[in-house]
C-alpha cells in the first residue's frame, strides 16, 4: 500500500528541468539589449529552479503535488518560487517527534498491546486481523474492546450532551478544535467554561490559529482570565507568507475527567444547529465515547498540547481511562497529519475499499481524492461492489463544490453512484464498508485532509454505530437527488480547460 516512487516520476522531473532550459533560451534570443545581464538572471533563476525542483523531488508530498508544484516553479519561476516558500514547504515535524519520543514512547506510556492480542485471538475473520494490524502498524496505536462509541447525527443533540457534561466534571477538561464562531452556542460554552474554572477545574483549550481569525479576542482574555489555559496551534505571526498557514488542525475533541469525551465533525458554531442564514438546515456527525478509547484521546491530546506550550501532561489523572463494563464494538483511534512518516488516511482507505465485498457507502461534503483512490473505487464498482456516494446539494466554497461534481461523475460510468442532498450543506463524514466496519470522525475526502490538515479519524468494527451509520445514509438518500448526465454541466471546452486548471492547482493549497 505504501508506494516507493516510481521511474516515471524520475522522468517527469528530469524532462521538466529540460523543459525550463528550453524556455529560457528562447526568451535570450528574444532580447537584445542588456543580454549580459539577462544571462545572469537567467542562469540564476534556473540555479534556484534546479534546487527548488530538487527539494520538492526528495520531499515526501504525493506525487500529484509534487508534479503540480515542478510545473508550477518552473512554468512561472519567480512567482512559483515564492509561492513555493510561501506555501509549499514541508512541515517541520523533527521537533514534535523529539518531545514525543523523549515524553511518550521511551516512558512506555503508549500500551494499549494486550486489548489488540486479545481482539487478534478471539476473532475469526481474518480480512479484519489483517485490516486491524496494518492500522494499526501505520498509526502505531491498538484497538480497544472496552469501548463505547456512539453516533450523533445532530447539532443540538451534540451540545445538549457536550454541555450536560461539562457541567457534571468534576477534575479536569481537554478541549481540541479547529474553527471558533461567535454566536449563542460559543456563548454558552464560555460561561459553562468560566463557572468550572471559578470551580478549581483544570482547563485546557487548543485551538488552530487559523481558524481564529475572524473569532473576537476578547473572549480569548475572559477566558484566560479566569485561569483557563489557551494555546494556538501554528500561530500565523505572518499570515499567507508562511508555509505554516497549509497545516491546520482540523481535530475536534473534548475529554471530560477521561470519563466520557466527544469527537468528529462538528467544530463550535451556530451553523451546526442550523441557525446559518447562509446554509439553513445543517447536515452533520459527531461522537461520543466511553471505555479505554479516552486513553487513546488523552494520549493524541497531551502530544498535541505539549508540541505548541511545552506543558507535560504525563500524570496519570490525564491519561488513564477504565473500562465501563458496557462496552460495544471494537475502535482503534486514527490520527493522521503533515507530520507522518506515510500518507496514512489514504493509506487505509485504500486498504478499505480493496477490501469490500459488498458495499462501500461515503458521505463527505468534498470529494477530490487523488488519482489513486478513484482508481480504487472504479475497480471495486466494476468488481460489482455497491458503491453509493452522497455529497452536499449546497457548497461552502464553490470552487472546491466543483471540483467534487467533476470528481464524483468520473465513477458513475463505472457503476458507482452519486447521490447529493437536496438544498442541503452535508458535513458528515462517514465511510461504512460491508456493514461491518466504518471510518469516522473529522476526515474529509480531498487533498487537504488527506496530506495538509492534522485530522483524528477511528475505525470501528462490529458495534451498534456501523448499523447506525448505514441507517442513516440510507435514510439521507431518501431526501436526495441521483447524479446523471442531465444534472452534471456539459463538457464543453470552457468546463474542460477549468477541470484541468483546478486538478492542477488543487495540490497546490
Amino acid at each position: 500500500m505504501i508506494k516507493k516512487l516510481k521511474p516515471q516520476y524520475l522522468f517527469n522531473f528530469l524532462f521538466l528541468i529540460f523543459l525550463g532550459f528550453i524556455i529560457f533560451f528562447i526568451i535570450k534570443l528574444l532580447i537584445n539589449e542588456h543580454l549580459v545581464w539577462f544571462a545572469a538572471l537567467a542562469i540564476l533563476v534556473e540555479i534556484v529552479n534546479f534546487v527548488l525542483a530538487l527539494m520538492i523531488f526528495m520531499s515526501n508530498k504525493n506525487h500529484n503535488a509534487k508534479i503540480s508544484w515542478l510545473i508550477a516553479i518552473i512554468t512561472f519561476p519567480i512567482v512559483g518560487h515564492f509561492l513555493y516558500i510561501f506555501s509549499g514547504l514541508n512541515f517541520n515535524n523533527r521537533k514534535y517527534h523529539r518531545l514525543v519520543e523523549k515524553h511518550f514512547i521511551e516512558n512506555e506510556i503508549i500500551d494499549f498491546e494486550d486489548e489488540q492480542k486479545w481482539f487478534l485471538k478471539n476473532n475469526d475473520d481474518v480480512e479484519i486481523k489483517r485490516i486491524v494490524k496494518f492500522i494499526s502498524t501505520i498509526t502505531n496505536n491498538y484497538i480497544h474492546n472496552n469501548s463505547t462509541i456512539k453516533f450523533i447525527d445532530d447539532g443540538n443533540e451534540k451540545y445538549n450532551l457536550l454541555f450536560k457534561h461539562l457541567r457534571n466534571a468534576k477534575n479536569f477538561i481537554h478541549i481540541e478544535y479547529y474553527l471558533i464562531h461567535d454566536g449563542d452556542i460559543f456563548r454558552e460554552l464560555k460561561s459553562i467554561l468560566i463557572e468550572k474554572a471559578n470551580q478549581g477545574l483544570e482547563i485546557r483549550i487548543l485551538l488552530d490559529d487559523m481558524g481564529l481569525m475572524a473569532f473576537p479576542t476578547k473572549h480569548i482574555f475572559d477566558l484566560k482570565k479566569v485561569g483557563i489555559k489557551i494555546a494556538r496551534q501554528n500561530k500565523l505571526y505572518f499570515p499567507f507568507l508562511t508555509s505554516a498557514q497549509n497545516y491546520r488542525n482540523h481535530r475536534k475533541i473534548v475529554i471530560i475527567d477521561n470519563e466520557v469525551a466527544f469527537f468528529g465533525g462538528m467544530n463550535v458554531g451556530d451553523e451546526y444547529i442550523s441557525k446559518s442564514k447562509k446554509f439553513g438546515y445543517w447536515r452533520d456527525s459527531h461522537y461520543i465515547v466511553t471505555g479505554t478509547i479516552i486513553r487513546s484521546l488523552a494520549i493524541l491530546f497531551a502530544k498535541d498540547w505539549v508540541r505548541w506550550t511545552k506543558e507535560l501532561l504525563i500524570d496519570n489523572k490525564y491519561l488513564i481511562a477504565m473500562p465501563t463494563g458496557n462496552e460495544d464494538g471494537n475502535t482503534l483511534l486514527i490520527p493522521s497529519g503533515p507530520n507522518d512518516k506515510h500518507f496514512t488516511m489514504k493509506n487505509i482507505l485504500l486498504k478499505l475499499i480493496n477490501s469490500a465485498n459488498k458495499s462501500i457507502l461515503i458521505t463527505t461534503p468534498y470529494f477530490s481524492p487523488d488519482s489513486d483512490i478513484i482508481e480504487a473505487l472504479k475497480n471495486s464498482a466494476m468488481s460489482g461492489v455497491e458503491i453509493k456516494i452522497l455529497i452536499p446539494g449546497k457548497a461552502d466554497k464553490q470552487l472546491v463544490y466543483f471540483m467534487t461534481k467533476i470528481k464524483a461523475s468520473e465513477l458513475i460510468e463505472y457503476g458507482a453512484k452519486i447521490y447529493y442532498y437536496k438544498n442541503t450543506f452535508v458535513h458528515k463524514k462517514t465511510f461504512v464498508f460491508d456493514h461491518k466496519f466504518a471510518i469516522v470522525g473529522s476526515i474529509n475526502l480531498d487533498h487537504r485532509a488527506l496530506f495538509l490538515n492534522f485530522e483524528l479519524s477511528a475505525f470501528v468494527y462490529n458495534a451498534s454505530l456501523v448499523y447506525n451509520l448505514e441507517k442513516s445514509f440510507r435514510d439521507d438518500l431518501k431526501h436526495s437527488k441521483l447524479l446523471n448526465g442531465r444534472n452534471l454541466e456539459k463538457e464543453n471546452y470552457f468546463i474542460k480547460a477549468k477541470n484541468l486548471f483546478f486538478r492542477f492547482a488543487e495540490p497546490l493549497f
